[in-house]
């Protein structure tokens, strides 16, 4: 619960932020690899091991996963 809290914190802190916007190719990269790390870091913890990640948990191809 701590990271999904962490980040909606993240984002709207970023809200905020003028150079945040949907279409700033930069502002969303870097949101996405935030939430992304934090999720990680959550399965990791679920599941007590480093060897897991996001798109191996939700069963992605890279494709849709990316999408």
């Amino acid at each position: 619960m701590d990271n999904i809290v962490a980040i909606v914190v993240y984002a709207r802190g970023k809200r905020l932020n003028h150079d945040l916007h949907y279409q700033n190719p930069i502002a969303v990269e870097d949101v996405k690899i935030f939430i992304r790390g934090m999720l990680e870091h959550f399965l990791q913890g679920y599941y007590s091991t480093n060897t897991i990640n996001l798109q191996q948990a939700l069963g992605l191809n890279d494709a849709d996963f990316e999408q």
